[in-house]
């Protein structure tokens, strides 16, 4: 009877999986990354990894991962003092920490290699650092080690610091990275606006210089959105470099907030319902969508090809949810979550026929409870259309049959 369920099941997966998502649908499920009883904040996913601050400590904040693929969850930094702002691209987690608070180092910039579990010294002077940011081989980040707030970069291949943008005595902040370009908000012409700057050319260029207020900037290959109070309201609008072309995003009448960028999609937090929710835009077909408009506030949005997370307050805390963006057609933005999900149900589907045909009659209470569990998993795969769990509950059934093998 197990072993019918499970082929069932399987089937429905293969389907799932295979179709991806419904042509019309723009958003697929969501999926709880994160629901500890304490806040979560500031989310950043790149490729399969997301990372966050976690103050389920208590005393201080800690930074927290989460693989999408395997579905874990892993500590990355934990010490007396508060670790924030975390940003990660590939095997790479940056942060920063006041580490050496009593010392006089104030803030600190501090790096993770998750493939080999090493962390690593990135910039501990005599001043304060705020908000980094990492992109391939580039770490940026603001610091006032010249009595003002300037961007300031280093090289993680060639172990170089350089100077991003040291306009003073006004302050920069804010920095973003993308391919070749670093962008920021500058506050030069006294209100907020965006500069750029070529790491290639290493020449800086305005972005935005509006009379309005303009912050907040991400990028991504040619396109900065920002956030832009031009029309008395915090809107979005974006900026095609390549083209030297601005066009808004959003102009609804509410306020918009925390714009992030991956390819053709925009997201951002959008007050238009009262509370905030994350609302999505499709550059290539300028089509706007809602992403998540549930209950208690969801903000700081984070996006990467096709997956986007956000801090959620539904439960009364902030929790870290993700959706997959289909957009409208039935592709799958990782193809490398395709192949792992079929890899892992052909594992999983070999590891259960072994199993089977080893059990006694009258079997332990304990394998039958496992038994159970590893087809709740299987269920859950096959139940949900979205690739990334999908792929996950497959990791944890496939883990517990693993367990059952080494009972019989």
């Amino acid at each position: 009877m197990r072993l019918v369920r499970l082929a069932v099941t399987i089937i429905v997966l293969i389907t799932v999986v295979s179709s991806a998502l419904p042509l019309a649908a723009y958003v697929a499920d969501e999926v709880p990354i994160v629901t500890e009883a304490h806040n979560q904040r500031k989310p950043e996913i790149q490729g399969d990894t997301v990372v966050w601050e976690d103050y389920r400590n208590e005393l201080d904040t800690d930074i927290y991962g989460y693989d999408l693929v395997s579905g874990t969850e892993f500590l990355i930094r934990s010490f007396y003092q508060n670790q924030v702002n975390p940003s990660v691209y590939q095997n790479i987690v940056v942060w920063t920490e006041a580490r050496d608070f009593y010392a006089g180092r104030l803030w600190d910039v501090y790096g993770y290699d998750l493939n080999t579990s090493t962390e690593f010294v990135i910039s501990n002077g005599f001043f304060s650092e705020f908000n980094v940011t990492i992109y391939g081989n580039i770490v940026a980040w603001e610091d006032n080690r010249n009595g003002n707030y300037d961007i300031n970069g280093y090289n993680t291949s060639t172990h170089t610091y350089f100077p991003i943008c040291t306009n003073s005595p006004a302050n920069q902040g804010y920095a973003e990275i993308s391919d070749d370009y670093v962008v920021w908000s500058d506050w030069r012409n006294l209100n907020g606006d965006i500069y750029g700057y070529d790491l290639n050319t290493t020449l800086e260029f305005p972005i935005c210089t509006d009379p309005s207020s303009q912050s907040t900037p991400a990028v991504d290959g040619d396109i900065v959105v920002w956030i832009d109070n031009r029309n008395g309201n915090n809107d979005v609008y974006g900026y095609d470099i390549s083209k030297g072309t601005e066009f808004p995003i959003c102009t609804d009448p509410s306020t918009q907030m925390h714009p992030a960028i991956s390819g053709d999609y925009v997201v951002w937090a959008d007050r238009r319902n009262g509370g905030y929710d994350i609302y999505g835009y499709d550059i290539k077909t300028q089509r706007e969508f809602a992403i998540c408009t549930e209950n208690g506030d969801q903000t700081e949005p984070s996006i990467s090809g096709n997956v986007a997370v956000w801090l959620d307050y539904r439960s009364g805390n902030y929790d870290i949810y993700g959706a997959y963006i289909s957009g409208g057609t039935a592709s799958v933005a990782y193809p490398g979550v395709m192949v792992m999900a079929y890899n892992k149900l052909s594992k999983v589907t070999a590891l259960w026929d072994s199993i089977m045909s080893r059990l006694a009659p009258g079997m332990d209470p304990e394998i039958s409870s496992k038994l159970d569990m590893v087809q709740e998993h299987i269920s859950n795969a096959g139940s949900l259309s979205n690739p990334i769990y999908s792929n996950g509950e497959l990791q944890k059934a496939l883990e517990l049959l693993h367990e059952l093998d080494s009972l019989i």
